[in-house]
């Protein structure tokens, strides 16, 4: 809007109401989401509206003018409402065409329990850095396809709360709460309840660090690398394990979230 003009510091360019509309038909003719472009004009808007209520000292703007252009600016948003609107419905229905379905997660249960054992026989015949991640991806994988934690629960999980799971002798289950993550201060701690094999898996995780490690320090978490330290990159295996599980679509723990809280609202 002040292409060509000068003396930009009076605004005097702002108030013209035919440049507001013209920069307004080409943000409707841009490639931009139209989320973006409703964003853009309403920051215009704001502008507009802080240069009335506090004028800048040089400013040399008539009111009138200046009411003109973010009347424009009014009109403009109110008529792009709709079409935003319509635009983020389309959005919705093609991400929740993409969650993942119940048949979905009870599959990679399902199928997690058949492969890890496999995986954990292997291991402890011969240790390796693939079959590590192997692991580590189908037992995320499980277990995130039925609570939807998001990664930093896992990431986070440590030896000592493994270690100090309670044991409820009625159900023959273990609870394991990871207090350090994302949402630990608006929804407390995150809680795992496991089967007794499920148990299993995390207990051989432990075993594993400390046989490789061979008296070398370790990280306090569960999951480690191969320098045993936190090992980052849970996602990029929870990726691979349900590839290789050939499940629909590409899984996250985003994803898997997702999933697992339709799942508990239709409930």
């Amino acid at each position: 809007m002040s292409q060509g003009k000068t003396r930009l510091g009076r605004l005097e360019c702002l108030c013209d109401v035919d440049r507001v509309r013209g920069w307004v038909k080409y943000q409707r003719g841009s490639k931009m989401a139209l989320t973006t472009t409703l964003h853009y004009l309403k920051n215009v808007r704001q502008f507009l509206t802080f240069v009335q209520e506090i004028p800048p000292a040089t400013s040399h703007i008539n009111k009138g003018d200046l009411k003109g252009a973010i009347r424009e600016l009014n009109v403009s948003i109110h008529s792009w409402s709709r079409p935003v609107v319509i635009h983020q419905l389309r959005i919705k229905e093609k991400k929740d065409a993409a969650l993942h379905s119940i048949k979905d997660l009870q599959d990679c249960r399902r199928l997690a329990l058949v492969a890890i054992p496999k995986v954990i026989a292997k291991l402890e015949a011969h240790h390796t850095t693939m079959d590590r991640n192997k692991l580590f991806g189908l037992v995320v994988a499980s277990l995130a396809s039925l609570y939807g934690h998001r990664t930093g629960v896992f990431l986070n999980l440590t030896d000592e709360q493994v270690s100090k799971a309670v044991y409820g002798e009625e159900g023959n289950d273990y609870l394991i709460k990871v207090e350090a993550h994302k949402t630990n201060e608006s929804f407390g701690t995150a809680k795992m309840l496991l089967t007794d094999r499920e148990y299993g898996w995390l207990l051989f995780t432990m075993s594993l660090k400390q046989k490789w490690a061979k008296g070398h320090e370790v990280s306090k978490f569960l999951f480690f690398n191969t320098t045993f330290s936190q090992d980052i990159n849970l996602n990029k295996y929870l990726k691979s394990a349900w590839s290789e599980m050939q499940l629909r679509g590409e899984a996250t723990f985003t994803s898997l979230r997702s999933a697992v809280a339709r799942r508990a609202r239709r409930e």
